[in-house]
C-alpha cells in the first residue's frame, strides 16, 4: 500500500485465528490514520513493520514488545506521542528503529 492516496485506517482488531505467519507490513507514504493498532503484536514472527509517513496518532502500544522477531521498525513521520514503552527493550533481534518526526518524549528503553 505504499504511496496509496486513498484514506483508510486499521480495523479495531484482526482475528488471526492462530495464523501468525505475517512476516512484514509496509504501509508507507499513505493516508493511514487513527491510532497504532495493538493487534499487530499478534504476529510474533513479523520481521519488518514500516508505517512511515502517515497520520497515525497516540502512543506506541506496550504490546509491541511481543514482536520479538522484529528486525526493522519504522514509524517515522506520523503524529505519535507519549513515551517509548519499556517493552521495546525485549526486541532482541531489532537492528533499526526509526521514530523521527513524531511527538515522542522520554527515555529510550534498555535493550539487553
Amino acid at each position: 500500500l505504499m504511496r496509496n492516496e486513498g484514506e483508510f485506517s486499521f480495523p479495531p482488531s484482526i482475528n488471526s485465528q492462530g495464523n501468525h505467519s505475517l512476516l512484514g507490513l509496509n504501509i508507507r507514504s499513505s493516508s493511514l490514520s487513527g491510532t497504532m493498532p495493538s493487534f499487530l503484536s499478534e504476529f510474533p514472527n513479523m520481521r519488518e513493520l514500516s508505517l512511515e509517513d502517515g497520520s497515525l496518532e497516540g502512543t506506541i502500544p506496550d504490546s509491541f514488545g511481543a514482536l520479538t522477531s522484529l528486525d526493522f521498525l519504522n514509524l517515522r513521520d506520523n503524529s505519535l506521542s507519549g513515551t517509548l514503552p519499556e517493552s521495546l527493550g525485549r526486541l532482541s533481534e531489532v537492528t533499526a528503529i526509526v521514530l523521527g518526526k513524531n511527538k515522542l518524549a522520554g527515555r529510550l528503553p534498555s535493550w539487553g
